[in-house]
């Protein structure tokens, strides 16, 4: 049987599935992979590395016609650097090379007012 792993990071829900455009009966009738992962953000596509790594054939379905620079950046802390190292040293290594330091962390609530503040 296919695995699948639906990747819910970014505001993907279940009922966005049936809308995607590659996600077919025609796509899914030669099955060449093992797993099928459903979202192809950062989650989804670290997933597919460490599988593939792993010698797991995987298909990604994702809901965007195309992947286009959006010049958004993301934080990853040293759990997320530590975890993302097992999957891919060259990956890990990029992230590291492509970083800019952070000098203090500030987490707010919901209304706007700041709750914590970290060196």
């Amino acid at each position: 049987g296919i695995a699948v792993i639906v990747v819910l990071v970014g505001g993907l829900f279940t009922k966005d599935i049936a809308t995607f455009p590659s996600l077919s009966s025609a796509s899914m009738s030669s099955v060449d992979y093992d797993v099928v992962i459903i979202g192809g953000g950062i989650a989804g596509l670290t997933c597919s590395l460490g599988l593939v790594k792993h010698g797991i054939k995987v298909k990604i379905f994702e809901k965007a016609h195309e992947m286009i620079p959006v010049g958004a950046a993301i934080g990853l802390f040293p759990n997320a650097l530590e975890s993302l190292k097992v999957v891919s040293t060259e990956v890990h290594q990029k992230c590291l090379d492509s970083s800019v330091l952070g000098k203090i962390t500030q987490s707010y609530n919901v209304q706007g007012e700041l709750v914590s503040e970290k060196p």
